[in-house]
């Protein structure tokens, strides 16, 4: 389920859809309430680079039974379930509110610290400007 193009958790036990993007309830039992939820910091590595830096990581399976193996191709690979959407210019859904700073689908990497945010564009930071 997608809100304002990006996906939504689930909260079963209070049937409240959380923002991915924001941390906050949007719909749901939970969403009339003051919450945030805690951030978590993610990094973007290559597996072996990870692995030595953490030798004791263990990994799931990809034999879930779930998905094919094909649903786990890199986003720019033709056979990845996302490809087509990636190389059309337009979102699935519309987005309001939109700026001309970025193209619509530019990526982005976003720091942040404490309260303060920062969004860069995802090719600065590949660039290393």
């Amino acid at each position: 389920m997608l809100y304002r193009s990006n996906k939504l958790m689930y909260d079963r036990k209070t049937n409240t859809l959380w923002s991915s993007l924001t941390g906050i309830p949007v719909i749901g039992e939970l969403a009339q309430r003051d919450l945030k939820l805690d951030f978590f910091p993610v990094e973007l590595t290559m597996w072996g680079d990870w692995l030595s830096e953490h030798p004791d990581t263990k990994v799931l399976s990809r034999e879930t039974g779930y998905y094919p193996p094909g649903f786990y191709e890199p986003e720019i690979n033709i056979r990845s379930i996302y490809y087509d959407y990636r190389v059309r210019a337009e979102t699935m859904f519309p987005v309001w509110d939109r700026g001309d700073r970025l193209d619509t689908k530019d990526e982005v990497v976003g720091f942040s610290s404490g309260d303060s945010h920062k969004a860069y564009p995802g090719d600065i930071v590949k660039s290393g400007v």
